[in-house]
């Protein structure tokens, strides 16, 4: 996880289904169930009064009045699909709702340059532009 705390946000990485990064088709789901602390943060946060939480529930749930955004990869065979999503339902584990969803480029290893340029020492300075589209 990793957090912003000046946007308030958190961002969780996991595995997504075939479904993830994928703007036609259904809705995806994380590839694997996610334990109760996932859960709970993620009730929290389609909470309307979130205050309605436990206290002892909601230190459980991670950062409170904080969104959550999951990145999802979905590779296939030499395809990665992702996505920057915030989750907003959970059933039996895998989150399989979204509020919104940031769909990313494909990116094709077999085709794709590694975009970027040279540093100092020609090191990779990790400068680049990844256009992202909004769909929900």
């Amino acid at each position: 996880m990793t957090i912003n705390d000046a946007l308030k946000i958190y961002i969780v990485c996991a595995t997504g289904d075939e479904a993830s990064g994928k703007l036609i088709g259904r809705t995806p789901t994380t590839k694997t169930p996610k334990g109760q602390r996932t859960e709970i943060a993620v009730k929290r946060q389609g909470e309307l009064w979130p205050e309605a939480v436990p206290e002892d529930a909601a230190a459980a749930g991670g950062v409170g009045g904080y969104t959550a955004f999951w990145f999802l990869l979905n590779i296939e065979g030499r395809r990665i699909f992702s996505e920057l999503s915030s989750p907003s339902e959970i059933q039996r584990g895998k989150i399989t709702s979204w509020s919104e969803r940031n769909i990313l480029p494909v990116i094709d290893l077999d085709d794709s340059p590694i975009v970027g340029t040279r540093g100092p020492r020609d090191g990779f300075t990790g400068e680049f532009d990844i256009p992202v589209q909004r769909i929900a």
